[in-house]
């Protein structure tokens, strides 16, 4: 009795195992999700193509997830199975803050990626002593300051000296100096306003490598610099009389 038992068990488990053999299909549908670029979901294509040789039940999805966090850009990744021949990749890039002065972006972070779609609309850091990190931290911070003023940070660039220069989407060139840099922008913002009651001309340039000071430096509106038009010629009538009697 045992032993016909343990037969039945057994066939019960091979017809089972013959089932899951039979149901066992190609893969035939990959979706590749998230909010990518054409070039980014290509990318995660070619990345994982060799890995779907398999079957549905014999992917390894970890493995498949290794292989697209091999590249360089993306930030999270997940891998899934869906009855009966479909896998889904959901991928998550970073989020590009900045872009770095060698052509790679900054995540909120401060961590240097590289990115296959590159935004134009991030600020551009030109930092030679600070890093990409301690860049980023100065950036928000002076950032969330100009943001209440209505500006929005296009370049900053530190020199050999460590000396800033920030410069706004629309608005002037801030010389911030080496050290005291929310102070100096702080000192520019409460003077901004009043700044901008000259609408005869526009802000270009404002040093604030002063003790307690700033230096302006304007330059004219763009209607200034249009060529005007000459005069037209008025005729002599005394000379059209002359020709006439002639």
């Amino acid at each position: 009795m045992i032993r016909a038992l343990a037969v039945v068990a057994l066939l019960g488990m091979l017809g089972g195992l013959g089932w899951l053999l039979a149901a066992d299909r190609g893969l035939r549908v990959v979706k590749i999700e998230g909010e990518l670029a054409a070039a980014e979901a290509e990318d995660v294509r070619r990345q994982i193509a060799e890995a779907l040789n398999g079957r549905f039940f014999t992917l390894n999805v970890a493995r498949l997830r290794e292989r697209v966090l091999e590249l360089a850009w993306p930030k999270e990744v997940s891998v899934r199975k869906v009855w009966p021949d479909t896998v889904v990749v959901q991928v998550a890039r970073e989020t590009l803050v900045a872009r770095w002065r060698d052509g790679r972006f900054l995540n909120p972070s401060g961590k240097l990626v590289t990115a296959l779609d590159s935004p134009e609309d991030v600020p551009v850091f030109e930092c030679l002593l600070s890093s990409p990190e301690e860049a980023m931290e100065l950036y928000l911070y002076l950032q969330e300051m100009a943001a209440a003023h209505g500006l929005r940070i296009r370049r900053m660039a530190e020199n050999e000296i460590g000396e800033w220069r920030l410069s706004f989407a629309e608005g002037p060139t801030l010389m911030l100096g080496a050290d005291r840099l929310g102070e100096r922008m702080g000192r520019f913002l409460a003077a901004y306003p009043r700044l901008l009651e000259r609408a005869e001309k526009l802000l270009d340039r404002v040093d604030l490598r002063y003790g307690d000071g700033l230096a302006v430096r304007w330059r004219p509106q763009p209607q200034d610099l249009e060529p005007k038009p000459r005069p037209a010629l008025q005729p002599d009538p005394a000379a059209a009389n002359a020709v006439a009697a002639r």
